[in-house]
């Protein structure tokens, strides 16, 4: 497969997501104000939605990719799937320091808000770090193993099995992450198969998550 007809890169979407709500949660968390009780509640229950979102991700990916990876290369997700263990007790170390910062008295607050920071930071890092990992070498092991066609059939599996409440979120944050053109082509998608009300509800979801020129361009896409 030449470089300018790649193969389907099934993490790429979802990586893009997550990336851009990490950046975005790793900024607000730096500028809360530990004395704004309102902005802090907010920037925390963010953090601890970001974190919900990584936790069923990751049970998402072994039940699904790594599944596919093993039944056909034993021992292939062995890498990834130890970062994951990793990444279980990262989120667990993440909510018990923001329970530290809200229990902090007003005095100490400033240094635990610091140090949750701190600790989101390196989360982060090691994500991003990963995420390379599975879409370079997870997807040479998929290339290898399965045909695109095979690879859309266990992303569309592992689709399927996501709650609606879940998949509108991860839409919510997928939708802005994306290029133009794979925005129009997910969302055409969709709309071929769910309900009209459906449908528009969703856009209706999404349009003001969008940069107004990226907006005005999916309002005409889909007028």
């Amino acid at each position: 497969m030449s470089e300018c007809s790649p193969r389907y890169n099934v993490y790429s979407k979802i990586h893009r997501a997550l990336r851009a709500h990490m950046a975005e949660t790793l900024t607000a968390l730096g500028r809360s104000d530990p004395a704004d009780e309102t902005q802090l509640r907010g920037t925390l229950a963010q953090l601890e939605g970001l974190l919900d979102l990584c936790a069923s991700h990751l049970k998402h990916e072994d039940r699904f990719m790594h599944a596919a990876m093993e039944a056909r290369r034993p021992g292939s997700s062995h890498k990834t799937a130890s970062d994951h263990l990793h990444h279980v007790e990262g989120i667990a170390a993440l909510r018990r320091e923001i329970e530290r910062v809200r229990a902090a008295e007003a005095g100490c607050r400033e240094s635990r808000l610091e140090a949750l920071y701190h600790q989101f930071s390196a989360f982060v890092a090691e994500n991003f770090e990963h995420m390379l990992v599975e879409e370079s070498y997870n997807n040479a092991v998929l290339w290898e193993c399965y045909s695109d066609t095979e690879i859309h059939e266990i992303e569309q599996l592992l689709v399927a099995s996501i709650p609606p409440d879940e998949h509108a979120r991860i839409l919510g944050l997928m939708v802005p992450a994306i290029s133009a053109p794979e925005r129009e082509a997910l969302l055409g998608h969709i709309r071929a198969v769910a309900p009209r009300e459906a449908f528009d509800g969703l856009l209706s979801m999404l349009l003001p998550r969008l940069a107004d020129a990226d907006r005005s361009r999916l309002r005409a896409a889909f007028a």
